[in-house]
């Protein structure tokens, strides 16, 4: 039983082929290495899962660079994913340290053929009798990429003092119920829009995006305003949607779901 050096220390060449999946809930980081004898998961991620066994006998794992690692535990014939895609392998715990789980020859066995894209990063491989595409992670910009770099800084010291038109004030003034500041949730209405969903889907595991530090503070200060004046209130759903800031002309953040921008 053999491992590849990149697979133990996470070191990446240009044909580093890296996907993203999970396993019972957890993400998992996945490297695509023919180098490796066998399909492996790390021992921190095989701590928090179910299903473990003891291998009958040690297994030897011989590393690339000389080196030689024990396995005592395996997972067998596991179900996990890729991007909705649902696999079973027999996985064996090694002390990983960059990637969650090794897919080895063993699994590219029994996959192939297959078609790879190094330099796009996906795999084309028969699933039940059908062609799919796992694309992997894109370390690198493709050609002819344009990248605009902005710098996002804090403005409340700086408000705009425009002097609102007069026909404006008017239907201000006319309807001023309807744009009053919220103080509570909308009531209930004849029809409430929900999203539908097929039946027996699950929430897709995903890992959270992380913003900057200026629109990480604005968006937990205007969730903590809108928790305390009631016009949001906690959810126990097991689905969630990413939050955008889109600046104003007077220097304000507005808070935007990305599910209203869908619906819209």
């Amino acid at each position: 039983m053999a491992i590849s050096e990149a697979a133990v220390i996470g070191k990446e060449t240009y044909r580093t082929l890296k996907l993203q999946g999970n396993i019972q809930g957890t993400d998992l980081l996945i490297l695509v290495d023919s180098g490796s004898s066998h399909s492996f998961i790390s021992t921190t991620v095989a701590s928090a899962l179910h299903g473990i066994s003891s291998v009958l006998h040690p297994l030897k794992v011989q590393v690339a660079n000389g080196s030689v690692l024990e396995c005592q535990q395996e997972l067998v014939n596991t179900e996990w994913a890729i991007q909705g895609f649902v696999f079973h392998s027999t996985l064996k715990v090694l002390p990983l340290i960059t990637y969650d789980l090794i897919l080895g020859m063993d699994w590219l066995e029994e996959f192939s053929p297959m078609k790879i894209h190094w330099s796009q990063k996906w795999l084309s491989i028969c699933y039940h009798g059908n062609p799919i595409i796992l694309q992997g992670l894109v370390t690198e910009f493709p050609t002819c990429t344009l990248i605009e770099l902005a710098q996002i800084t804090a403005e409340t010291d700086k408000i705009l003092d425009t002097p609102i038109p007069a026909v404006i004030q008017s239907v201000l003034s006319k309807f001023e119920s309807v744009f009053v500041e919220p103080s509570g949730l909308t009531p209930p209405r004849a029809c409430d829009h929900h999203i539908p969903l097929i039946p027996g889907a699950r929430p897709i595991q995903i890992r959270p995006y992380r913003y900057a530090p200026v629109l990480k503070d604005e968006i937990e200060k205007q969730i903590t305003e809108m928790l305390q004046s009631g016009v949001i209130q906690p959810s126990s759903s097991a689905f969630s949607s990413p939050v955008l800031l889109v600046k104003k002309k007077d220097g304000t953040w507005r808070f935007v779901l990305i599910t209203d921008i869908l619906m819209l």
